[in-house]
């Protein structure tokens, strides 16, 4: 079970689903008890499939419960095979939205400076939110569909006369800000997460980090992690 605030996301693998009943019972006992509330008209169901041929022979739905193909986790949305090309829609469309409210602002005189202000501080972040979660795992197409959108605020004068960072650029100065918060405070929510630190007896070559390279598998590469393991 992982919780965050008050969402709560329970995890059951397919060898288990036959306790999906007892695990909700306990999870609103625990609430019940805490003075909580478990909202079951906000809560959904997911059911991970390992690859689209395997999508069948579905558990039956939980009453009151929705099923759903797409989730959203804080703010990044999955589907059931464990992609993002939803979550990558939703930031075309979000983004467009704010294009639009970009060239009225345009339009009514904001310019220069303030206009370059405005777009930095609310389109860029809203394409690049938690992008150390998705970046890797997003095809070449998707990323494509982003960045066009950057380019697309150099070719309108969105930005104020100061050009946009390049999202890749953008998105690798997020994960190398993130990775070394990791690295340098034991404390970090997500410290726990590196492998152990290597111990050599020989007088090597300085490396950013001294963290055991783990063995990985051409998705678990794609792990924020593991990714920036290899690249920090």
């Amino acid at each position: 079970m992982g919780k965050y605030a008050d969402d709560c996301f329970l995890i059951i693998p397919a060898s288990n689903s036959s306790a999906i009943l007892t695990e909700l019972t306990n999870v609103n006992d625990w609430a019940a008890s805490n003075n909580l509330n478990l909202n079951i008209k906000k809560t959904q169901e997911i059911i991970i499939y390992k690859s689209r041929h395997t999508a069948k022979n579905a558990p039956e739905e939980i009453p009151g419960i929705a099923r759903v193909k797409h989730l959203n986790i804080l703010g990044v949305t999955i589907d059931e095979m464990l992609t993002f090309s939803e979550h990558v829609s939703m930031k075309v469309s979000q983004a467009h939205q704010q294009l639009y409210a970009l060239k009225a602002l345009k339009a009514h005189g904001l310019s220069g400076t303030a206009l370059h202000n405005v777009c930095s501080a609310v389109f860029l972040p809203t394409i690049t939110y938690a992008s150390q979660a998705w970046w890797g795992f997003v095809s070449a197409a998707d990323k494509h569909k982003l960045s066009s959108l950057v380019h697309k605020v150099t070719r309108w004068e969105l930005d104020g006369g100061v050009s946009l960072p390049e999202l890749d650029s953008e998105c690798l100065k997020l994960d190398r800000t993130l990775f070394t918060s990791i690295l340098t405070n034991e404390y970090h929510v997500l410290h726990q997460l590196l492998p152990e630190i290597r111990v050599s007896s020989y007088n090597l070559r300085k490396r950013s980090h001294n963290r055991t390279l783990p063995l990985c598998t051409a998705l678990t590469a794609k792990n924020f992690i593991n990714r920036m393991l290899f690249e920090y």
